[in-house]
């Protein structure tokens, strides 16, 4: 998902992700020693200023920029002008929600990820509940493991009930 493939990405290339609500000047020196920066989660209340200056030094330096938002960063009208010219250079790319046999998958890997397997009906059974995020199949998983785990007992509807909330 999302993260997980960003994960990846840091790991693989000495990357540095900041939340956006908290990039600081302490941000723009730390970003020195890494050669990929991701801001998760651009929203309306940034400081702009500070986006400005970010964008600036991470250009000069050649370093890559990855950006994620709900909403595309060339769809932005921030105050600063400078910063306009800037968010319309980014290239988008829109990751789409997962469709059944990827959200599948997905599930597979993750659940052979941590050794686990289980009925292909239950799979069923939570790819018509899940909510389609990357993020929380994950943190599904890792749920439904958890209780496992605690119980003692292998995975069956009712853990996943549990895990799914209902």
């Amino acid at each position: 998902g999302k993260s997980h493939l960003i994960n990846i990405f840091l790991h693989k290339f000495k990357g540095i992700k900041i939340n956006a609500a908290d990039i600081s000047n302490e941000y723009l020196k730390k970003i020195k020693i890494y050669e990929n920066i991701i801001i998760e989660d651009l929203n309306k209340n940034i400081d702009e200023k500070l986006l400005f200056t970010f964008l600036n030094n991470i250009e000069q330096d050649n370093k890559y920029l990855i950006i994620t938002s709900t909403k595309p960063i060339v769809d932005y009208t921030f105050e600063l002008n400078d910063l306009n010219s800037r968010a319309k250079n980014f290239i988008l790319s829109k990751i789409d929600k997962p469709e059944d046999d990827l959200l599948y998958a997905l599930i597979l890997k993750n659940l052979s990820d941590r050794q686990i397997s289980i009925d292909k009906k239950l799979i069923d059974f939570i790819i018509k509940r899940i909510d389609r995020s990357y993020g929380k199949i994950s943190e599904f998983i890792y749920k439904i493991d958890e209780i496992s785990l605690k119980r003692k007992k292998p995975i069956d509807f009712k853990i996943i009930k549990e895990a799914l909330g209902e």
